[in-house]
């Protein structure tokens, strides 16, 4: 969870820096504001796995593997929203680079793809909170 904290946060200082240094802010606005929706997804999923990670720690252990597993797979969701974001960033700072500010539509796309796995993580996540695992979890916790 935290490796791809400290690398989320990275990719998006790097957008931020390229972002600052941009003249044609406002044509890239509604990337900015993807980003910026992605990034705050990730980090909440992140926070709640990490959550999950730390309620595994004091339950049996039947439960424990069962969680830690889920947990696992959302993690392997969140790195390929990670990864979306990496690619994103560097078209755009690569366009930044060479002062481009053509056709906007593939960064659209590759935020577009990234925020749909990060919905899909999030579904995820709430069926594991519905489930009789999670549940099992807080009772025991209990």
């Amino acid at each position: 969870t935290e490796d791809y904290l400290i690398l989320l946060r990275t990719i998006k200082g790097r957008f931020d820096d390229a972002r600052s240094k941009s003249k044609h802010g406002i044509r890239f606005l509604e990337v900015s504001e993807r980003v910026d929706e992605l990034f705050r997804a990730t980090i909440g999923q992140l926070r709640r796995t990490y959550q999950l990670y730390e309620l595994s720690r004091n339950i049996s252990p039947e439960t424990r593997k069962s969680i830690l597993q889920q947990r696992e797979n959302v993690m392997n969701e969140i790195k390929a929203s990670i990864d979306h974001l990496e690619t994103a960033v560097s078209h755009f700072t690569t366009m930044q680079e060479r002062n481009q500010t053509g056709d906007l539509s593939a960064l659209r796309d590759e935020l577009d793809t990234s925020l749909r796995v990060a919905q899909r993580t999030e579904e995820r996540l709430r069926e594991m909170e519905g489930s009789g695992n999670w549940n099992t979890v807080t009772r025991e916790m209990q």
